[in-house]
């Protein structure tokens, strides 16, 4: 037996079936060969022709030792003397065959005649060289082999690498599809996911036995929590109420009483989950689940070194035999839930068609809003802000009014909201602010003494981003000084600590116009905005005020906030004032500024200038101060 590789290279063979690694690439391909034969004279024969075409030749007795030296020299090429393959050949080959790894090691087989090439073809050689050998004809051979064998072997290793690209791809896929269904924060499926959950389960439900019912948690004013505590612990208390509606749905399913079904916590969105269940979804069940979810959602939260107390608006819906929409069950859901959140949050609302009026209404006056927009039918009247001890008109607020020709007057409280939610009131907004500064010019014009008048600034119209390019727009129309304007920016509404929203208020400042809190105190953040805004004037809500007559709370607040605002340097306007002692109770206090019944009522245009009188250059209320109540 002969081996041959070449010089100064290494093969191996093993003994006991040891498959090596040939995909792996090799820092540069190596013809080895292997010659097997039990002539000696075969071995002297080629040696030269070998050794001179590059091989390093070397021999063995049997094949046990052949596939000893197969194990140390790992041949590209086996040479095998036909006349060996008569006994042992066939196993020699069968072995080489299972340690070759997925490649196998093409054989050449030495024949002397026909039988010799049928016994190596069968033995399974892959090409045979008649006797007397030719070694430059072998050593073509050999080199054919070869070549086929790197093409094998660079074929095997790039599928190999295709095959690891290919599950490496489809891992990515099915990671990336998992990511897509879920929440980041809070680990929860997400409404994507609960779109197709809901799908299969509406199916199902039309053909087997059971209801679909989704319940929706809506958490109430969680705005707050991130404007007073930050986002991140805004995110945290998002995380522990994933996990409380989770555990809840974890204790539903272990019920003894209720059938197994298909349950599901989602996070919808912002601070919105739901919760999908099947089977068991009773009227009865459903409602003993909300008020589960109401309670444990009333415990407080943890946020660092705060606790932090939530509410949360559930609405509750359960899909009609024939329902194979996902989105109108989330619909209904959601307007039960925004039901229960109109009726002052904490508590569950069951949908029915009969919510629909209200969902149907707020189209209605939308569509009505809108016409009257156009049509002109919105007017503004304006009630002044009077200067406590001289009753000096200091400004003006302007204030929204609606005639509608079939309804008559529809109040601000109905019709404002519906506007901010539908985003008609950015552009209800643009009328009033240029309506207000064109009347303020106007009256200037006519003779009045320059005085400020302040506009109402909704939060959508902070939201879009363009508020002070609006604004400036407006001061260069009318040429009035942007010190005469005056923002209000309601502390319930508009009043946030969105970057963006900072972002707008400070351009706003930057233009020259006042900036005023209204309704001051009835937020939770009023203390934060003081050093976060760039702020001119507090205007204390009404709802202080009226009961500051006496020793009560209210009395003790309405002072300190006076204080603290003067030593802020900030004007301050008591709103509300409706009767003589309220008044004398705001000048104690130091409360240099007055709206209110108890001067005027919010008037038209004209009905203001009658009533406004100029002493010493300075604007003045004509009439006695009034006494009754009028709308606000």
């Amino acid at each position: 037996m002969l081996s041959t590789a070449p010089v100064g290279q290494e093969c191996a063979v093993t003994s006991t079936p040891k498959a090596p690694d040939l995909t792996r690439p090799r820092a540069k391909p190596v013809d080895r060969k292997l010659l097997v034969c039990a002539d000696e004279s075969v071995f002297a024969s080629g040696l030269d022709s070998l050794t001179t075409a590059g091989f390093r030749p070397a021999r063995a007795g049997g094949w046990a030792e052949a596939l000893s030296l197969y194990e140390s020299l790992l041949p590209s090429t086996v040479l095998v003397d036909g006349a060996f393959l008569d006994g042992s050949g066939p196993r020699l080959c069968a072995a080489l065959r299972r340690m070759s790894g997925r490649v196998e090691v093409p054989v050449l087989a030495l024949c002397s005649g026909k039988r010799d090439v049928l016994r190596a073809l069968e033995a399974g050689a892959n090409d045979v060289v008649d006797k007397p050998l030719d070694w430059s004809i072998v050593n073509r051979r050999l080199s054919c082999l070869y070549r086929e064998y790197q093409a094998s072997v660079e074929t095997t290793r790039l599928r190999g690498l295709l095959n690891d690209a290919h599950k490496a791809m489809v891992q990515t896929l099915d990671q990336a599809e998992r990511q897509s269904l879920v929440d980041p924060l809070t680990g929860l499926p997400n409404r994507l996911r609960l779109d197709q959950v809901l799908q299969r389960a509406l199916v199902r439900s039309q053909r087997l036995e059971g209801g679909v019912a989704l319940l929706t948690v809506d958490l109430d004013r969680f705005s707050d929590v991130n404007e007073t505590l930050g986002r991140r612990a805004g995110d945290g208390v998002l995380q522990q109420v994933a996990q409380r509606l989770s555990a809840e749905l974890r204790h539903t399913r272990a019920h003894p009483g209720r059938r197994t079904g298909l349950s599901l916590a989602v996070r919808v969105g912002g601070d919105q989950f739901a919760l999908m269940l099947t089977y068991g979804v009773s009227t009865e069940f459903l409602s003993s689940l909300a008020q589960a979810l109401l309670d444990t959602l009333a415990r407080p939260f943890s946020a660092g070194d705060t606790e932090v107390y939530l509410t949360a608006s559930v609405g509750i819906a359960v899909a009609p035999a024939d329902l194979a929409d996902p989105g109108e069950l989330l619909q209904h859901a959601e307007t039960a839930s925004y039901e229960a959140k109109r009726r002052g949050g904490g508590q569950f609302q069951v949908y029915s068609t009969s919510l629909n009026g209200a969902a149907d209404f707020k189209l209605g006056m939308d569509r009505r809003l809108r016409a009257a927009l156009e049509r002109n039918e919105l007017s503004l009247h304006y009630q002044p802000v009077v200067a406590s001890e001289s009753r000096r008109v200091l400004g003006v607020e302007a204030l929204l009014r609606w005639e509608d020709p079939v309804n008559g007057r529809i109040p601000p409280g109905e019709f404002v909201p519906v506007a901010e939610e539908t985003g008609l009131m950015t552009a209800i907004g643009a009328w009033v602010l240029g309506t207000a500064c064109r009347q303020l010019k106007s009256w200037i014009d006519a003779g009045l003494p320059p005085i400020r008048m302040a506009v109402n600034v909704s939060r959508c119209q902070l939201e879009r981003g363009d508020l002070a390019s609006e604004v400036e727009r407006v001061l260069a129309e009318t040429s009035l000084d942007p010190d005469l304007l005056e923002l209000e920016l309601s502390e319930r509404g508009a009043l946030r600590s969105e970057p963006g929203i900072v972002s707008q208020i400070k351009r706003l400042k930057a233009l020259g116009v006042r900036i005023v809190v209204d309704d001051f105190g009835t937020g939770q953040s009023a203390i934060a905005y003081l050093k976060q805004f760039p702020l001119d004037t507090l205007k204390i809500d009404r709802s202080f005020v009226m009961n500051t007559v006496g020793e009560g709370n209210d009395a003790v607040i309405v002072s300190a906030m006076v204080a603290m605002a003067h030593r802020l340097g900030l004007g301050v306007v008591a709103e509300g004032v409706e009767t003589q002692p309220q008044l004398a109770r705001m000048q104690e206090f130091g409360c240099e500024a007055i709206q209110g019944f108890l001067f005027s009522r919010p008037v038209p245009p004209d009905d203001f200038m009658a009533q406004v009188e100029t002493h010493d250059g300075k604007p003045a209320l004509r009439s006695a101060p009034h006494k009754d109540r009028a709308e606000p």
